[in-house]
C-alpha cells in the first residue's frame, strides 16, 4: 500500500506544487489521477518512487519511507515508472535487448532474464518483433515497450505519466487496452492521463487541483459530478458520458467498448 500523509512539496524557484496531501492508494488496483495542467499530478508521481523527496510530510511504500536512504533501491523495485515520451526511456538497439537491459542491471541470472523477456513481449503484444530497431516501431509500440521493460522487472506498482499524451488515437488504444492485463497480472496501476477515456477500466479516480486532492473515489463517483470536473478544466467526452449513464447500461454492457467503433459494434449486438 503507498500512503501519503501530510505531503508538501516546494520546488526550489518557491513553486508550491503540493500542500496537505493526504491519499492512500491500495495494491492491486488501477487508479487514475486527474486533474488540469499545473495541478501537481506529475511532482505527486515522481514522490512515489523517490525521484522527489517531500518537503514536508511522508511517503511510505509498504511501510518503507522514501526518505530511508537505505531502502530506496527496494522502493524503486517496486514502483516502476513510465514517462510520456518513451524515447527518453529507450537506450538499446533491438526490442529484445531493451526489455533484457534492465534485468542486466538488477543482475537477473540468464535463464531467468530469458524467461522474463518472453513473458513481458507476450504481455505487451510485441512477440514476433525481438530484433526490430526500437527507432522503427510506432509510437504505441514504444510505450508499449518501455511498458514492457519496466513490467519485466516485476514491480509491485507501475506508475504511468501521460503515457499516451504523445499517441494518435491508436496508439492510444494500444496502450490503454493493456493496463487492466497489467492489473489482472497482479500489479497495481496508477495512471496520470488528461484522457478521461483512458479511465474506464479504473476501479479508482483521484482528483487533483491546485497542489491538493479535490476529490478520491469510485470512477462513477468522481465522473458523474461533471459540474465539478468542469471547475476543473475537465470534460467528459460523448463515448464516456454514454458508458457511464445508468439508462444506457441496463440495455448494453458499455465496459465492453473502448471507443466509438468498438461501441457501434456492441450496439449492433443488441439490435
Amino acid at each position: 500500500m503507498i500512503e501519503l500523509s501530510n505531503v508538501s512539496f516546494i520546488y526550489q524557484n518557491g513553486t508550491k506544487a503540493l500542500k496537505d496531501i493526504n491519499l492512500t492508494m491500495k495494491e492491486h488496483r488501477f487508479i487514475g489521477i486527474i486533474g488540469p495542467n499545473g495541478s501537481g499530478k506529475s511532482t505527486l508521481i515522481q514522490l512515489l518512487n523517490g525521484i522527489l523527496l517531500p518537503t514536508k510530510g511522508s511517503v511510505c511504500i509498504d511501510g518503507i519511507y522514501t526518505t530511508d536512504n537505505e531502502s530506496l533501491w527496494e522502493i524503486r523495485k517496486n514502483v516502476g515508472v513510465v514517462f510520456s515520451n518513451p524515447e527518453d526511456q529507450i537506450v538499446t538497439a533491438s526490442v529484445e535487448e531493451e526489455i533484457a537491459f534492465g534485468l542486466e542491471n538488477l543482475g537477473i541470472p540468464h535463464d531467468e532474464m530469458l524467461e522474463r523477456v518472453s513473458k513481458a513481449l507476450e504481455m505487451v503484444a510485441l512477440k514476433g518483433k525481438e530484433r526490430v530497431n526500437p527507432n522503427n516501431l510506432s509510437g504505441g509500440e514504444k510505450q508499449k515497450l518501455v511498458i514492457g521493460t519496466v513490467f519485466a522487472m516485476e514491480p509491485k506498482y507501475i506508475v504511468l505519466d501521460e503515457p499516451t499524451s504523445m499517441l494518435d488515437p491508436y496508439g492510444r488504444q494500444q496502450v490503454t487496452s493493456m493496463l487492466p492485463k497489467l492489473k489482472e497480472a497482479g500489479k497495481t496501476i496508477i495512471l496520470v492521463t488528461h484522457h478521461l477515456e483512458d479511465l474506464i477500466k479504473a476501479d479508482e479516480v483521484v482528483l487533483m487541483d491546485e497542489g491538493r486532492v479535490i476529490s478520491q473515489g469510485s470512477l462513477k463517483d468522481i465522473f458523474s459530478q461533471e459540474e465539478e470536473l468542469k471547475r476543473h478544466s475537465l470534460f467528459l467526452p460523448d463515448l464516456l458520458r454514454l458508458q457511464i449513464d445508468e439508462e444506457v447500461r441496463r440495455y448494453i454492457h458499455t465496459d465492453s467498448f473502448l471507443t466509438v467503433e468498438e461501441m457501434v459494434d456492441t450496439i449492433c449486438q443488441y439490435q
